[in-house]
């Protein structure tokens, strides 16, 4: 019934040669939707940038309002002591004189050893990172820390803590990921270089 009556109606404004009418836009409705668009972009472009997929050794990634910083990675030239390649005494100065400089056992067969530095801070929370959450993640595989200065697992409001961890990954892994809690995000790392040590 609706359509017979439209239809009618269009017939008689053909028939007297009037255009027919046709709906007009309200220029404020549309001016709206640009800037309601807009807004949702910058937000979603925001939301975005603050969510980081994968961070890099010298970035500062946020963990429980404080913040983390993995302040370098190397493969370890003598896996069983604990020394930086370009500084020696550099763990020391660091106040990380506590951390054993030697290991207590051998390489497995086919790994390498390898060390993580960190500088955490933490905010006006306590910064939790169980043990079991600390790892470095190398073609889709896991590994725990080997030994490390983190056994406390949460560092208290306002506090810092300068720390080594130590992993054991296999001898050809190059591209890794370390993280330092479950949902923390990953930070990217080199390992390219050391060898077997039974291959010696």
């Amino acid at each position: 019934m609706a359509h017979s009556a439209r239809t009618s109606l269009e017939s008689a404004h053909a028939a007297h040669g009037d255009e027919i009418p046709s709906r007009r836009r309200n220029p404020v409705s549309v001016w709206a939707i640009v800037a309601l668009s807009t807004l949702v972009v910058a937000v979603v472009v925001a939301w975005g940038a603050g969510l980081r997929s994968t961070y890099a050794i010298g970035d500062s990634v946020p963990h429980n309002g404080g913040v983390v910083v993995v302040s370098d990675a190397w493969v370890m030239d003598d896996p069983m002591r604990l020394m930086h390649p370009d500084d020696p005494d550099r763990f020391a100065s660091a106040g990380m004189a506590s951390m054993p400089m030697t290991m207590p056992d051998s390489v497995p067969e086919g790994f390498k050893r390898i060390a993580v530095e960190l500088a955490l801070r933490s905010g006006t929370e306590p910064m939790q990172f169980p043990v079991e959450g600390v790892t470095v993640t190398a073609a889709g595989q896991s590994y725990a820390i080997y030994t490390s200065m983190l056994q406390d697992g949460q560092l208290a409001p306002g506090s810092a803590l300068d720390a080594i961890a130590v992993f054991e990954v296999p001898a050809e892994t190059g591209a890794a990921e370390f993280r330092l809690a479950e949902g923390f995000p990953p930070v990217s790392l080199n390992l390219v270089g050391g060898h077997d040590p039974h291959e010696d």
